[in-house]
């Protein structure tokens, strides 16, 4: 291979590596939209309810902690402490931890709360993971996947995989009413 091939193979590897990166890129969502706020979920008595409906029983909290699990993900499971740490930290503050499943199976659901001593409000996403309107929009491709967001919709932290992530805690801390 000559210079001038090389050249030409290296410019297009860089281009290709660039179109991938920002192909591959999550758009950070900043609001709730009308079609998410559409979906519905079931509590743990089976009774549905919009995502709308459900964040009209918070008006009056400051800030919601979105945990989106499943009782089938090991990471879940594993980020529970974690996510229990941040409840101890924050108890008695103005902040609703809305537990979201994606699970299929609600026996094992409604166990994992059980056996885990899960806080928090609990609704599992009728549609699942993957038919999820709900999850399309917020690009989950991996969860845990934890969100905050204040009482009217306005999504505060985006995409954190950790209940301990640095710029999750920030944002709590920064969003709070004190």
């Amino acid at each position: 291979m000559n210079i001038k091939e090389r050249i030409l193979l290296t410019i297009f590897l860089n281009f290709f590596i660039i179109i991938t990166i920002f192909s591959c890129s999550k758009k950070v969502q900043t609001d709730i939209t009308p079609l998410i706020q559409k979906e519905i979920m079931l509590n743990i008595s089976g009774k549905d309810s919009t995502f709308a409906q459900i964040l009209t029983k918070y008006d009056d909290k400051s800030i919601i902690l979105i945990d989106i699990w499943a009782s089938w993900c090991p990471d879940c499971i594993k980020g529970l402490d974690e996510l229990k740490q941040i409840q101890s930290i924050y108890a008695n503050k103005n902040i609703i931890y809305l537990m979201l499943s994606v699970d299929d199976n609600e026996q094992k659901w409604l166990k994992a709360i059980n056996k885990f001593s899960i806080i928090g409000e609990h609704f599992r996403i009728k549609n699942g993971w993957k038919t999820s309107e709900f999850c399309n929009f917020l690009g989950v491709n991996w969860i845990p996947r934890y969100i905050l967001i204040n009482n009217k919709g306005k999504i505060l932290h985006f995409d954190a995989i950790e209940a301990g992530d640095k710029n999750l805690v920030s944002a709590i801390e920064k969003n709070i009413q004190k």
